[in-house]
């Protein structure tokens, strides 16, 4: 809702009360004391309260971690609140004066992983709003505790890639395309990120230079990749694609491989997305609630792979639904998308895999749920994008894909990563089977396979940072 509104007659008229609303795209939860209709509670990154109902509100303070997302109020004691945010659980016993915050369970929402080479190996993983983590695959007796595990990046943790040559040199990416390399042995950092030149910084890292000031479109979850031929080789998709030979110190640039839409130019149940966000904005005066906000761009790369069987053959999947390869290390490419049937619907490009063993082989998986499209799309080429089959075959038709990956020593073995949990195919795609082995029913949103140890690593909406089992991964199906 734009702002807040009262009704004391199930509705059939209405009081304006203030224009509180933080987010509404994203937040937007209002809660009321089932004990006093003037104690009113609304979250967005922070807590805030009314005691006249909803015409002041003042800010909470104390809880452990920002970006509020539930709220609850004890229906037998408005005392006694509750609040579920990046961070984990917060509690009440004083309508908010105080809080008690619960970090003792298991809890996290990883997004990639990535392994080492060490014995045990390490897994490293970046947290929704908690940075990136590294902890080990199994320890020596005992259960993996929380001081296992050390941080090696800030900010909201996606994707990470550690050096298989040297398990000290790590990138990690925040959001933005806030890439970093670090030197664990030294705990040196390097910040990456291809940047174009502009007034703040006329040096630019990206030879040869972009115009000064060309703005570069960054997904708020920025794919970033080592070459499995050359670990010094970083790929990093932006609305281009950047490449570099010397461990992100310089970069070259593609052209730019996405639609190049403009958001503004959207409309969204009627309205256009260029009014203003509906936050703090003069009664009466248009608005929106789902407006591009800022914080997260559109039209970028979401998913970036290279072939293990031949250099340079990279395949790039966008956020408004193209499907790029390049068969020579990045100089061309070839838009592919297109020829999926259908199409992409300009649909995120959630996954895109080059097959481990084919070279003109490669998986891609569509999420549509930003389109009120929930149903599961995976398609596979054989003829370098040519031509698509698909492979959803018996998925269940609910449940968007947020991964799809080949197994790198059965090539009939695929695994699928869903909203609503973990699928397997033992025959490429042509049935799939639920593989919740002691897993929790749970959004997945990627899976590799250790190359020297071949555990599954699945990344899903629990764990261990905080944890107290034994292992990280589950072996996979070999």
């Amino acid at each position: 809702m734009t702002s807040r509104w009262r009704s004391s007659d199930n509705g059939r008229t209405w009081q304006f009360r203030s224009n509180e609303n933080g987010r509404p795209m994203y937040f937007s939860q209002i809660r009321v004391d089932p004990s006093d209709a003037n104690i009113v509670y609304v979250v967005d990154q922070r807590v805030y309260k009314s005691t006249d109902g909803g015409r002041e509100f003042q800010r909470l303070n104390g809880y452990g971690h920002v970006d509020q997302h539930a709220f609850w109020i004890d229906p037998d004691d408005g005392n006694h609140i509750m609040i579920g945010n990046d961070g984990s659980v917060d509690v009440s016993y004083d309508q908010g004066e105080t809080w008690e915050s619960l970090r003792s369970w298991a809890v996290g929402q990883p997004y990639h992983a990535s392994v080492d080479m060490r014995r045990p190996y390490y897994v490293c993983t970046g947290l929704q709003d908690n940075g990136t983590w590294c902890g080990p695959s199994s320890v020596r007796g005992g259960n993996i505790l929380a001081q296992d595990w050390y941080r090696a990046g800030g900010g909201d943790g996606f994707y990470s890639a550690i050096d298989p040559t040297d398990y000290n040199v790590l990138y990690v990416e925040s959001q933005g395309g806030n890439m970093r390399r670090v030197n664990l042995a030294t705990g040196e950092q390097e910040r990456i990120r291809p940047n174009a030149p502009s007034e703040r910084t006329p040096d630019s890292n990206i030879v040869p230079a972009p115009p000064e000031g060309m703005r570069i479109r960054w997904n708020w979850n920025t794919p970033l990749i080592l070459s499995p031929h050359n670990s010094r080789v970083v790929y990093a998709g932006a609305n281009h694609v950047f490449k570099s030979l010397d461990q992100g110190r310089t970069w070259t640039m593609s052209p730019d491989l996405t639609k190049n839409i403009d958001r503004d130019e959207v409309e969204i149940m009627g309205q256009r997305n260029a009014l203003p966000r509906c936050r703090g904005i003069e009664r009466g005066k248009e608005c929106i609630l789902s407006r591009n906000d800022g914080v997260s761009r559109y039209s970028t790369m979401a998913s970036l792979s290279e072939s293990r069987l031949v250099p340079g053959l990279l395949w790039a999947g966008s956020d408004d639904g193209n499907i790029q390869v390049s068969r020579d290390g990045g100089a061309t490419w070839t838009e592919v998308g297109r020829n999926i049937p259908g199409g992409t619907m300009e649909y995120y490009v959630s996954r895109v895999e080059a097959s481990h063993h084919d070279p003109g082989t490669a998986y891609v998986s569509l999420d549509g749920h930003r389109s009120d499209d929930t149903r599961p799309y995976v398609f596979v080429t054989r003829d370098y994008g040519q031509s698509w089959q698909s492979i959803t075959s018996d998925l269940p038709e609910f449940g968007n894909v947020n991964t799809v990956r080949q197994d790198p020593h059965n090539p009939n073995l695929l695994y699928v990563g869903t909203e609503v949990g973990f699928y397997i195919s033992m025959d490429e795609g042509e049935s799939w089977h639920r593989f919740m082995n002691d897993l929790p029913t749970t959004r997945i949103d990627d899976v590799l396979v250790h190359p020297r140890d071949n555990d599954l690593v699945p990344r899903h909406a629990r764990a261990q940072r905080y944890g107290h089992g034994r292992h990280h991964t589950a072996p996979g199906p070999h």
